[in-house]
């Protein structure tokens, strides 16, 4: 079977996906030497027109097993030897075995005496193959006991050849067919994908590009319903080209593909396989059973149990309000879902007095922390504070901490959690497995996202053959559409540990910032989120994922509430790190030395003892001020240690870097058309490293690029945002400030400066809705694929503030251009302004 439909040249980003950044056991948490790979999703567009691409995605996360290795360690249960015995012996009475001198062992399956690709056969591939059904069929009929286990099990699910069957989903882009399944409906003439078990993909040759696209078109659907259908902890696979057929898994940790084997000699491990398909029960085929699929009020909705402290409990999901579309099947596909609490088990209306909740769903690697976990060793760590803690922090700032830590308030400020469950996860790995990505790549065939969604021959819509009654119709698409990462062999080394089923329930439900209404809320949420990310610096903890996804908007009365979310990888300042999987970050926002890997302090050498920063401390800084150390800080020091400098780390100030991408990416893709902003280069491109736009970017063009593109009415606010800048990027490049960065105490002025600037800023924007609609974040152009070049700015690199000539001809800087901090306004006795936020 062949896939239908055509495919464009390019790809439309939107919000970022995330990247992955591991550390492997390291005894801090570093940042450098970190594996990293863009984890894209597949938007809106139909799954055959990113099959390709889903294939260079998950290249690197399969492994390839012997077959005895894999039937022990993946086989849903084991058949006992004598089940398959009586299953040869009825096959062989009723004539669909026959013996054979020409095949090994002797025997044959009737069907296929010919090989498939047998030229004397006259079949096409749907005929060929469909001999399999009669032959699946009657394992049904028979006795099947597992080994070990005297009770007979009973069938619950069905072999189904359906070729020419399309397949409907939950979500966008089901636009295609499978050549079987293994599912519990046979009797539909549409194949429901929450209903499919295994997906069968067959070719009559194995040879020339025959394995390839069976692979393609299998791993593709597989893809397609871990992305659907939110039961799932594994899912199955089987392809057969010509008389070799292989069974594959995939699940969230790792995927992994048997050897070959012949189906038509082998009889033995034909029975075997099939046999453990028919008779698993729903919970070994990989339905979780504490997730069920429930029509109520004629829609699909999901029913989750979780066991509390109160009992257990259950949540009816009303509406998607996250759902990736990830090109890849491991990690951590982050679900969140608006959802309620229902009476119970079969009485799935809304419990009396219940309000609807979020309620996330994600998989974690098995020796990680919990977001719960997290959260209440930040809060336990903030309910031991006292004034001293934050007496550093000046004019409002100082009473907005007062009233969090003393008022017991800081728990506003953050996604606060109420229920949160741990269940087992995914099988490891087996120990006879290898990494394999060369199973999936094919360097000939490249298919790039198309610009726009296109047509089908398929008789549905072109978002693709959506089931009507379900609740996910109205699903968003993911935030992001990136691009998938080049095709290759890993280009870090992973561990593939063991992944756990983690879900939570926050006590509110709200919107991200991407989906923020306005201007005004928008950066008003971005100011609470700034004093949640004071209160992690207070306890000693970084984010290190701030993004719009992980800032919640919640309406509080007729006000909006920013609050901080997805605490899953944050990390008390200094620890180590847990596990050896990669973790989430998100490009778009990521600082630019954890993006790069490298300081933007260049430290002297023995071989270059008069290495300098890279240029001025701050291309647009031009004050006199002196700058003394804070008075609970250590002494400056006289000359850099003879040591090894510091590690890269995830530090404090990286947390707010992330915050001040945000506001970039707001003004650039949100307020301003975001088409508008190609002009400045590659500043928020989903990929390994930041490249020279990003970074130039930041150290040097942010305020002459933005000036020349924003409108008249927001001119002035960019200087706020250059003196936010300024502050971080100061203290990155100061050589003082290098070899201190792993004392708490030096980041004081930061915050105290930054929070000057944001309330400078936010005070000129948020009354400003009318003035400025915001667009939805997309641009109508698309960014380019991975290695791909792109447009430049013309002329030189900015190295400072705009200048003019003057009489004579000489230039000179123009008036009131310099850039002075927030935190030397504050120790010079400016006084402070204050937001309401």
């Amino acid at each position: 079977m062949t896939e239908s439909g055509e495919a464009s040249s390019s790809r439309r980003p939107g919000t970022p996906p995330k990247v992955l950044s591991s550390n492997q056991g390291d005894s801090i948490v570093s940042a450098r030497g970190t594996p990293r790979s863009v984890k894209a999703n597949a938007g809106d567009y139909l799954q055959h027109h990113v099959a390709a691409d889903v294939m260079k995605e998950m290249a690197d996360e399969m492994h390839e097993c012997p077959l005895e290795n894999f039937l022990d360690d993946y086989a849903p249960f084991h058949p006992s030897p004598k089940s398959i015995d009586a299953a040869l012996q009825y096959y062989t009475d009723t004539g669909k075995l026959v013996k054979s001198n020409n095949h090994p062992g002797g025997v044959v399956w009737a069907d296929f005496q010919l090989s498939p690709s047998d030229s004397k056969r006259k079949e096409n591939e749907n005929r060929v193959f469909a001999h399999l059904q009669a032959i699946v069929d009657d394992l049904r009929q028979l006795e099947c006991f597992e080994e070990g286990v005297n009770k007979p099990r009973e069938p619950q699910f069905h072999y189904l050849s359906c070729p020419n069957n399309w397949m409907a989903g939950e979500i966008k882009g089901t636009n295609f067919r499978v050549d079987a399944c293994i599912t519990s409906n046979p009797g539909s003439k549409t194949v429901v994908l929450a209903e499919t078990a295994v997906v069968a993909e067959f070719k009559k040759s194995g040879k020339n590009e025959g394995p390839y696209q069976n692979r393609r078109q299998l791993v593709s659907a597989a893809n397609q319903i871990m992305n659907d259908d939110p039961r799932r902890t594994w899912i199955y696979g089987i392809t057969i080209e010509d008389t070799m057929m292989s069974v594959w898994y995939f699940c969230r940790s790792h995927s992994v593909k048997s050897a070959a084997f012949n189906f038509t000699t082998d009889i033995k491990t034909f029975i075997h396989v099939f046999m453990s398909f028919l008779y698993a029960t729903p919970e070994e085929i990989g339905y979780d059973p504490t997730i069920h699929r429930e029509l109520y009020d004629n829609k699909f909705h999901y029913i989750y149990e979780l066991k509390t402290d109160e009992g257990t409990k259950y949540f009816r999901t009303i509406e998607p309000l996250f759902n990736s579309r990830v090109l890849c099947i491991t990690g951590r596909k982050t679900r969140v879902w608006r959802a309620i609490e229902v009476r119970g088990s079969g009485d799935f209306a809304a419990k009396d007095g219940a309000s609807e909740i979020a309620l996330k769903d994600v998989w974690l690697e098995v020796d990680a922390d919990t977001e719960k976990q997290n959260q209440d060793k930040v809060f336990d760590a903030l309910e031991q504070l006292d004034e001293k803690a934050y007496s550093w922090a000046t004019g409002s700032l100082y009473n907005r901490l007062k009233e969090a830590i003393q008022k017991r308030r800081y728990r506003n400020y953050f996604m606060e959690i109420k229920y949160d469950t741990v269940l087992p996860g995914t099988k490891p790995l087996s120990t006879a497995a290898t990494v394999a990505p060369d199973l999936l790549l094919h360097p000939r065939d490249v298919v790039p996202m198309p610009t726009t969604p296109a047509t089908t021959s398929m008789p549905t819509k072109a978002s693709g053959n959506i089931i009507s009654s379900s609740s996910q119709v109205n699903a968003s698409s993911d935030l992001s559409v990136g691009p998938p990462r080049p095709p290759g062999k890993p280009k870090f080394p992973r561990v593939y540990q063991v992944r756990k089923h983690y879900r939570l329930v926050y006590g509110q439900v709200g919107h991200s910032l991407d989906q923020a209404k306005d201007i005004g809320s928008s950066f008003v949420a971005v100011g609470h989120a700034f004093v949640g990310l004071v209160l992690l610096y207070l306890a000693r903890w970084v984010h290190r994922d701030v993004s719009v996804g992980n800032i919640i908007l919640v309406e509080v009365g007729n006000m909006v509430q920013g609050k901080l979310s997805d605490l899953e990888y944050a990390k008390k300042f200094g620890t180590s790190s847990a596990g050896g999987d990669p973790k989430t970050g998100t490009p778009f926002f990521m600082p630019v030395e954890i993006h790069n890997s490298e300081h933007l302090y260049n430290p002297p050498t023995a071989k270059n003892p008069k290495s300098k920063s890279p240029g001025p401390v701050d291309p647009f800084f031009r004050s006199t001020l002196p700058e003394p150390p804070a008075a609970d800080s250590p002494p400056p020091l006289e000359s850099p240690p003879e040591d090894e400098p510091p590690a890269l780390l995830f530090r404090f100030q990286h947390d707010l870097e992330s915050l001040w991408w945000i506001i970039i990416w707001i003004l650039l893709r949100r307020v301003m058309d975001p088409n508008t902003s190609k002009n400045l280069g590659d500043i928020f491109v989903p990929d390994y490293t930041p490249g020279h736009d990003r970074t130039r970017f930041f150290k040097k063009t942010f305020r002459s690029q933005l000036r020349s593109v924003v409108p008249s009415r927001l001119i002035k606010s960019i200087d706020d945002l250059d003196n936010f800048r300024a502050e971080l990027y100061n203290f990155s490049v100061s050589g003082e400030m290098f070899y201190r960065a792993d004392d708490p105490v030096v980041y004081t002025d930061i915050y105290n400066g930054v929070w000057e600037s944001l309330v400078s800023f936010v005070l000129q924007v948020k009354d400003l809705n009318n003035e400025f609609p915001l667009h939805n974040g997309f641009r109508r152009g698309v960014d380019p694929q991975v290695g791909q070049s792109r447009p430049r700015l013309s002329g030189s690199e900015d190295t400072g503030p705009p200048l003019k000539k003057a009489k004579g001809g000489k230039k000179k800087e123009v008036e009131g251009e310099q850039r002075v901090t927030g935190s030397q306004m504050a120790k010079k006795g400016v006084p402070v302004l204050h937001m309401r936020v």
